[in-house]
């Protein structure tokens, strides 16, 4: 049995892990553009400014001679002929497998102004990335952020640590897929009582360059600011290619709840796959590092010939930013027919539960946190003798 797994973060990790449980033998190759051991890409702002260094990045090391991997680094998968059993990498090899997973990842969205030919301008996602502006940046000068999601902020935490002085830019809100209004409002505070510069409902009008190099950006409120280090940290489209002609897909590709997709011997799981929310029929991409790890677990399983079901994909965010901790899970605003309950409103702490029929199907916790864990455990749990008193709620929950 011939198994290939294209990519090599947590997700594809997962899975020969899971493989090698159930077929000691079986050949495993791995294919991954990143000639490197699997890393945490969440360590990139960290390695940048030197806050850690290269060895910590790494989860798994010494997984390659651990698990008999045969590897193609440096390679990626560009092509599929599903018919028979045949990737073809960009190199032109060909690999005929029995069982092929897809864990490729994602890639950084970038608008149209970041021409990556210009010195100075940067995505900030994988370890090359992190590498090349580390060697670029110091301490003083301004750096400008544009994105509003959790590399943005991790980005921006990592380089105001540093010593730069950071404006971020957001377009509309910060942080929507991770903290509802409230919580957004206090990471902003957070972020600006450290010295960051948090722009909404502004982005990037023009870069300004000379000899090939960054040396400014107009912003859409008409403030030009100079700068050598200009980020694009804009969301990610996922690493699909190799469906194009072969299987149709949008935002992910569909799986079931074996994580297989519609092509035989075909899964996925990670970064680009839609599949089934936990307590929901719906289906949506969750890049998250639990989920792919869960996903490449059921996904190895199946590959490997044992019948293994995902429980479903489920939003939950556990962050530490400026100082000030945030945690949330399941639903971050309610829907036509829920109630949201406010635990805690403080300067100190905000706490905020969404239920459903008296189900909690929504937590998020800012500040103080130490009671989060329990409520998120409780996800998808009905909650007897509901009262509407706040109280009272509160009580309950913790006791239960």
């Amino acid at each position: 049995m011939t198994y290939l797994i294209a990519g090599n973060g947590p997700a594809a990790v997962s899975a020969v892990r899971a493989i090698r449980e159930e077929d000691t033998s079986g050949r495993i190759i791995m294919v991954s553009p990143e000639a490197n051991a699997p890393y945490s890409r969440i360590t990139v702002p960290e390695l940048m400014v030197g806050e850690i260094d290269e060895p910590d990045i790494y989860f798994a090391p010494g997984f390659y001679d651990e698990y008999r991997v045969e590897t193609r680094l440096g390679s990626r998968v560009a092509g599929l002929k599903p018919d028979a059993h045949i990737a073809v990498l960009d190199n032109g090899e060909e690999i005929v497998y029995d069982k092929l997973l897809l864990a490729t990842g994602a890639h950084p969205f970038m608008p149209d102004w970041a021409d990556l030919s210009l010195e100075g301008i940067n995505s900030l996602w994988d370890k090359a990335d992190a590498e090349k502006i580390g060697k670029k940046i110091h301490p003083g000068e301004n750096a400008v952020i544009a994105g509003a999601g959790l590399v943005a902020f991790q980005a921006a935490r990592a380089l105001n640590a540093f010593g730069m002085q950071v404006t971020l830019v957001a377009r509309r809100y910060i942080m929507s897929r991770q903290l509802d209004a409230k919580a957004a409002e206090i990471l902003k505070a957070a972020a600006e009582q450290c010295g960051v510069r948090v722009l909404l409902h502004t982005s990037v009008e023009e870069v300004r360059t000379e000899n090939g190099a960054v040396r400014g950006v107009k912003l859409t409120n008409g403030e030009t600011i100079e700068t050598n280090c200009l980020l694009a940290c804009m969301g990610t489209k996922p690493n699909l290619a190799m469906l194009d002609g072969v299987l149709e897909y949008t935002d992910g590709v569909e799986v079931d709840d074996a994580m297989q997709t519609a092509l035989p011997d075909i899964y996925a799981a990670g970064d680009i796959v839609r599949a089934r929310m936990r307590f929901s029929d719906s289906k949506s991409v969750r890049a998250i590092w639990p989920n792919a790890v869960a996903q490449g677990a059921v996904a190895g399983k199946n590959m490997a010939g044992v019948r293994a079901l995902s429980e479903g994909s489920q939003a939950m965010n556990s962050i530490e930013l400026f100082g000030v901790s945030f945690i949330s899970a399941g639903q971050i605003e309610a829907k036509e027919g829920q109630q949201e309950v406010l635990l805690r409103n403080t300067p100190e702490a905000y706490h905020k539960l969404i239920l459903e029929d008296g189900v909690l199907v929504g937590v998020t916790f800012a500040g103080s946190v130490q009671q989060a864990g329990t409520l998120v455990a409780k996800l998808g749990s009905p909650i007897s003798g509901y009262a509407p008193r706040v109280e009272q709620l509160s009580a309950e929950l913790l006791a239960e």
